[in-house]
């Protein structure tokens, strides 16, 4: 016997605090991040509450902010959003909380130092973002961790975490008042990119390898272009027709594969991550299509690249989990666009602008292989 029931209606509220590792002096990296795993921690002590109410909690900490969101059946919108706030602006932890989390980001921080996708990330940034606090790991070192105190903690939390901004899907109505503008500019950076091109690293123990290619943008802080970016991407990785599947995959020299567009205040990277037992194949095929890029771009690519972009933002729509900040997973962390908008920008690009913005700003490509 079967018996349908009714799909649960729910509701995604985000919680956006305007703090990540580039704010972070020397001696405290890592405490964005720290604050919150101890945030999250919280949940933990009350997961059976939680379950109970049928609310999931995710959290994650980049360089330029921290978020925390919670999905919530829409009946309980303003309950789930007084809990989430209660959590967030009322820090409670004990020294025993702040010991065990330092154990937990000891064992994170020495998986990321396993994981090649995460080495060559960060070897990237420390490439690029020499002297710069762009250079940094988000989960900080362990040397700093140690000496994390209550104390330094409950400072930091004050500084940052009073006033978070609060980006909701529901058909619940939160607040009476919205938000119609803000920005919170991050530190610019000056960036000197390093003449050498390509960089090998030998990891010890390593059963894979990697090739990671990266094209490098100057950001002028256009969403347009930076959408232009993003149908790039998909150009080159994020579908079966991409160039990578055609070039590399077919030829069955790669088992993984995958792109994606990370922005900072100053310049986006187009990362490819490579993985495959080939390495002199792959790194010939790539140093071919860096140099003939925009004679492997045709505008019927471009055509189906930008339609798949689109039905991923859309397919995230309908399920009430799209936000588009020029900052949200993408760049800088700025103002709140709405989903509707960011599909009226993506329908209006054309081929030509792509073209426009590989020919002024493409600063220039970068290469390197684990093994």
């Amino acid at each position: 016997m079967f018996i349908k029931l009714p799909q649960p209606d729910y509701s995604l509220i985000n919680f956006y605090i305007p703090v990540g590792s580039v704010y972070e002096p020397k001696e405290v990296k890592g405490i964005s991040h720290f604050l919150e795993h101890l945030i999250i921690l919280r949940t933990e002590k009350n997961k059976e509450y939680f379950d109970k109410l049928g609310l999931t909690i995710y959290a994650s900490t980049y360089k330029y902010y921290s978020y925390y969101s919670i999905e919530v059946p829409s009946y309980l919108t303003k309950k789930a959003y007084k809990i989430m706030e209660n959590l967030i602006k009322n820090l409670k932890i004990t020294s025993s909380d702040i010991e065990k989390e330092k154990k937990l980001i000891e064992e994170e921080i020495k998986f990321y130092e396993k994981d090649i996708e995460d080495i060559a990330f960060n070897k990237l940034c420390n490439m690029i973002f020499k002297n710069t606090p762009l250079e940094d790991p988000v989960i900080g070192y362990l040397d700093t961790i140690k000496n994390f105190n209550k104390n330094t903690l409950i400072k930091w939390h004050k500084k940052f975490y009073s006033n978070p901004i609060v980006i909701y899907s529901s058909k619940i109505k939160l607040i009476d008042k919205s938000v119609k503008d803000f920005k919170i500019c991050p530190p610019e950076v000056d960036i000197i990119l390093p003449s050498q091109k390509f960089l090998s690293y030998k990891i010890k123990n390593n059963k894979r390898n990697l090739f990671l290619w990266t094209l490098i943008f100057k950001e002028n802080k256009n969403i347009k272009d930076r959408l232009v970016i993003e149908i790039l991407s998909y150009m080159l990785g994020n579908m079966n027709s991409s160039i990578l599947f055609q070039n590399l995959v077919m030829n069955g020299y790669v088992y993984k594969y995958r792109t994606e567009v990370t922005e900072f205040n100053g310049i986006s990277l187009l990362l490819s991550y490579i993985h495959s037992q080939k390495l002199d194949k792959i790194k010939n095929i790539i140093f071919t299509l860096s140099k003939n890029l925009q004679k492997k771009l045709n505008s019927e690519l471009f055509i189906l690249a930008k339609n798949c972009l689109l039905k991923d933002i859309e397919s995230s729509i309908s399920k009430g989990s799209f936000t588009y900040l020029i900052g949200h997973n993408i760049c800088t962390f700025g103002q709140f666009l709405k989903p509707s908008y960011i599909i009226e920008v993506i329908k209006n690009i054309k081929f030509s602008d792509l073209i426009k913005i590989l020919n002024k700003n493409l600063i220039d490509y970068y290469f390197m292989e684990i093994v």
